[in-house]
C-alpha cells in the first residue's frame, strides 16, 4: 500500500496533474513521505495527523505549518474539528471558525471539507473562498446522516465564516 501512495503521487506529478492529498496516519509514516510531499498541491490534514507528522504539538499552529511549509510548496490545510481550519499559503496563515451546527452524524465531514476546498480553489484561486464553501460544505454535510448526505451544490446559498489572516 505505501508503495503505491507513493508511486501514484510520482506519476501524477510527472503527467503534470495537481495533487491534493488527504493522507491517513498510516500513509503519513511511509518511507519517502516527506520526498512525496515536495510534489502536493494542498495538503489537507487533521490536528492530530498534522502533530504527527512534524513531531510538533498540534496547539502550536504557527511551529507545525513552518515544518510543513518546508516540504509543501502548495496549500497546507490543517482541519481542526469544531475549532475551525488553519490553512497556509506560505506566506500567510489563514483561520477560520467552524458554523455552529446541530451534528447528527460526523461521516465525511472531513472528506466534504476536502473536496469542498479543493473543488472551489480550482474554480477560483482564491483560498479564502475555499475555505469559506469547505466549512459550508462540512457543516451542511454533518446536519445530515450519511457521507455523501447534505453535500452543498454549485451556487447554492451558504452561510459565510469570517477568515482571518495573519503572516507567518
Amino acid at each position: 500500500l505505501r508503495k503505491d501512495f507513493l508511486k501514484i503521487i510520482n506519476l501524477g506529478r510527472k503527467k503534470g496533474i495537481k495533487i491534493a492529498l488527504n493522507p491517513s496516519k498510516y500513509q503519513l509514516a511511509a518511507p519517502g513521505i516527506k520526498e512525496a510531499l515536495r510534489k502536493v498541491d494542498i495538503l489537507i490534514l487533521n490536528q492530530e495527523e498534522a502533530s504527527f507528522l512534524t513531531g510538533v504539538p498540534f496547539q502550536k499552529e504557527n511551529e507545525i505549518f513552518k515544518k510543513i511549509d518546508e516540504w509543501v510548496k502548495g496549500i497546507c490545510i490543517m482541519t481542526k474539528g469544531e475549532k475551525g481550519v488553519a490553512v497556509s499559503d506560505g506566506k500567510i496563515l489563514y483561520k477560520a471558525p467552524s458554523l455552529k451546527t446541530k451534528v447528527l452524524d460526523e461521516t465525511g465531514a472531513g472528506d466534504a471539507f476536502g473536496s469542498g476546498f479543493a473543488a472551489e480553489y480550482i474554480k477560483n484561486g482564491k483560498i479564502i473562498s475555499a475555505i469559506q464553501f469547505a466549512i459550508a460544505n462540512a457543516s451542511a454535510n454533518l446536519k445530515k446522516i450519511g457521507a455523501k448526505e447534505g453535500l452543498l451544490e454549485n451556487g447554492e446559498k451558504r452561510q459565510k465564516v469570517k477568515v482571518q489572516k495573519e503572516k507567518l
